[in-house]
């Protein structure tokens, strides 16, 4: 080493192995908390997504629309139980969709007015 240092007159510097233990374990930790928290994120995304029950509510109104369901009626899609009743208020009669999913227990409710022709 002194050889190489009186040759090229340069002088090699390096961290010691404790400051890279150091360095490494904290961009460690820093990538662990991150993961973490982007799972969680990603992970209530899914659960919080009513956008195929939400499908299917649309599709059930336009048979109902066109007459291709009868009321009163129950549906089951996946981990969801849909409901279609028919209900009267004064002189307006209404249809009250109702979307629970089984296992969380979250409930959509949709009315809509009945178009009786």
């Amino acid at each position: 080493m002194v050889r190489l240092e009186k040759a090229y007159k340069l002088k090699i510097k390096a961290s010691s192995i404790t400051e890279t233990i150091v360095a490494t374990t904290i961009v460690i930790i820093v990538f662990a908390i991150v993961t973490v928290s982007l799972n969680n994120v990603l992970r209530n995304r899914v659960v919080n997504d009513t956008s195929f029950i939400e499908n299917k509510i649309n599709e059930l109104i336009y048979k109902n629309q066109y007459q291709k369901i009868k009321l009163p009626a129950t549906f089951n899609e996946e981990d969801w139980i849909i409901s279609l009743n028919k209900e009267q208020n004064k002189n307006i009669s209404y249809i009250v969709i109702e979307a629970t999913h089984v296992q969380l227990k979250k409930k959509i409710v949709k009315t809509i007015i009945d178009n009786e022709k």
